[in-house]
């Protein structure tokens, strides 16, 4: 990982003409998501990818390998305590396995040292069995089915955990860049706080901010009849869809106008509860996400997400007997910010 970061300074310097384009190799084996893993968590810890670039696409974007978060040792410790029967799954096992997957599981880590059995055939958990790095390190030593499926399993638990987290409204985006790009957005109030120090009181503000990220039926239809005003010549990719996964999810994709590269076409897309999303999409991605629609069979759907997402999550809205309302999704938000010259202010602002 510092050899990349030393060879990315190297190369994208300064007043250049134009930056590069690094492309990462990385095969379909599962275990090499490990040294794609290391670089990306490495980048992150620089603040390269704090929260994701708005213009970056599937394939400029390393924060998607960087699965040695909370999220990822969470769903690690799901599998690896579902695999030596202690929990019950979370998620069903990867569909095409020729084989037994739990126990050929419990056989190929216990060759790897994650899984210990006695001589009953009874699974124990290694010590170390939750550490990221070690279950990548002894996932090269499965053989390629096992591997692939094992990560396959562990893709899906971790995707399975976010969408839990995002539901009950406690996950963690990361850092937020409070710019026009996330909506409007306006201070509502300032509280004060000080903290005594050796050097004399630290002045601590919290701001309370709101941000209004929605897009109405109307700025959707201007975008979109500016968008082909600009792109006459090439406007048979962008436009409305209706998602793949679920006919009530509506987007509009937009070219970014930053990112004119005739090889690789670059969307940004927009919700009618969350406005612009922090990630573009490129056209194969896009493709693979949903269905253009004519304008005139997405207008209905769009404003009722739009009006039920003011006081409604969508999590609730999609899942309204299971799941409590969360405000992840909702049109309005109200976020904290703190501002201060000192460090440690924790301890100002407990009640």
């Amino acid at each position: 990982a510092d050899r990349a970061i030393q060879q990315f300074g190297r190369t994208h310097r300064s007043n250049q003409t134009s930056a590069p384009e690094y492309v990462f190799l990385i095969s379909e084996l599962a275990g090499e998501k490990r040294f794609a893993s290391i670089v990306a968590k490495r980048l992150e810890s620089l603040g390269a990818l704090t929260h994701g670039d708005r213009r970056a696409a599937e394939t400029r974007d390393l924060s998607q390998y960087n699965i040695d978060n909370k999220y990822g040792r969470q769903a690690l410790e799901i599998i690896m305590k579902s695999i030596a029967r202690i929990d019950e799954p979370l998620v069903s096992p990867p569909e095409g396995y020729s084989g037994d997957f739990f126990d050929d599981c419990r056989q190929g880590l216990a060759g790897v040292g994650l899984i210990h059995l006695d001589s009953k055939g009874l699974p124990t958990l290694d010590k170390d069995y939750s550490q990221m790095t070690k279950f990548l390190n002894r996932l090269l030593g499965l053989n390629v089915e096992l591997q692939n499926a094992l990560f396959k399993y562990f893709s899906d638990t971790m995707e399975a955990v976010i969408k839990d987290a995002k539901r009950s409204g406690r996950y963690d985006s990361g850092i937020i860049d409070l710019s026009s790009d996330v909506g409007n957005v306006q201070r509502v109030n300032d509280t004060d706080y000080y903290l005594k120090s050796s050097s004399g009181a630290i002045k601590i503000q919290l701001h309370n901010v709101s941000i209004d990220r929605g897009m109405s039926w109307d700025q959707a239809l201007t975008s979109y009849k500016n968008s082909c005003l600009e792109y006459a010549n090439d406007k048979q990719d962008f436009g409305f869809y209706i998602s793949s996964a679920n006919k009530n999810e509506v987007f509009l994709a937009i070219p970014d106008s930053r990112d004119r590269n005739q090889f690789k076409k670059i969307f940004r897309i927009y919700k009618p509860n969350s406005g612009l999303l922090p990630k573009c999409e490129t056209l194969s991605a896009l493709k693979e996400k949903g269905k253009k629609a004519k304008a005139e069979d997405i207008e209905t759907v769009w404003k009722e997400r739009y009006d039920i997402s003011i006081d409604k999550c969508s999590h609730f809205q999609l899942h309204r007997p299971m799941v409590p309302p969360a405000y992840v999704d909702l049109v309005k938000q109200t976020l904290q910010q703190l501002q201060s010259t000192g460090i440690q202010f924790q301890s100002a602002l407990r009640p």
